[in-house]
């Protein structure tokens, strides 16, 4: 990871993994807080001897909007997550398989801006400025919701052009 050699990097990691977490990243319209520095969590698997970052309280909004340039590979999120996943936004395999994860996920409508804004208020009641910025903004959408509407516009504006 310090070296960001991506071939090295990705033998360490499940790849259909990264791309959930990468999925929840652009639904969540995450700031990279959770996953940077000493706030990076993971397990070890021992019986594959790969790793699995941790979605876990630290991860936040960010309270902006960012248009998604339609990559994938994480270099368009909202905030810097460090140098794992700015490493991991080198992989095209990984683009894809979020890409290919957040259509099936969003067109399934298993998802919708109802069941992000419950998700939203509920991860922050553990996170005070989560909770503390949300009540500013009370009367607006949460970023992720936002987010979310753009990313399955996005999805079908790309999946039509195909």
């Amino acid at each position: 990871i310090y070296d960001e050699d991506l071939k090295k990097v990705l033998r360490h990691f499940d790849v259909d993994y990264l791309s959930r977490v990468q999925a929840f990243r652009y639904l969540y319209a995450d700031n990279g807080h959770g996953f940077y520095g000493g706030n990076l969590l993971m397990a070890l698997n021992t019986s594959n001897l790969k790793f699995y970052p941790i979605v876990h309280r630290d991860n936040s909004t960010k309270f902006k909007t960012k248009e998604i340039n339609g990559q994938y590979n994480g270099s368009d999120l909202i905030g810097n997550p460090g140098t794992l996943f700015n490493t991991l936004a080198k992989s095209n395999v990984l683009a894809e398989k979020t890409k290919n994860y957040l259509t099936k996920l969003l067109s399934s409508r298993s998802i919708n801006e109802y069941s992000m804004d419950s998700i939203i208020k509920n991860h922050n009641i553990y996170y005070y400025s989560s909770n503390f910025k949300q009540f500013i903004n009370r009367e607006s959408p949460s970023p992720s919701t936002i987010h979310m509407l753009n990313l399955i516009s996005r999805l079908t504006t790309s999946s039509t052009q195909n």
